[in-house]
């Protein structure tokens, strides 16, 4: 799951200041990772009821729950840490 925020954030898909996670974005990858995932506020048994509703209709505007290719992309850049 790690690496799919990862992937969203270097590709600019999480908002314009790369801190805010689309809902139906949310709703998808609560569906696909309900026993590690779930949002601040809700309980989690609503969350994982809404995800199964909305899920689908993130999926026909293009979300997924998880992304592939996510998973396969290494780092972008290295960096050294300083000595």
């Amino acid at each position: 799951m790690w690496r799919q925020f990862m992937g969203l954030s270097q590709d600019g898909r999480l908002g314009p200041m790369g801190n805010r996670l689309p809902f139906l974005q949310a709703m998808a990858m609560i569906h696909e990772f309900p026993d590690v995932m779930a949002l601040a506020g809700p309980p989690v048994f609503l969350q994982h009821a809404l995800a199964a509703v909305l899920a689908p209709i993130g999926r026909l505007r293009g979300y997924k729950g998880k992304y592939e290719e996510y998973l396969r992309r290494g780092p972008l850049e290295m960096v050294e840490p300083e000595p």
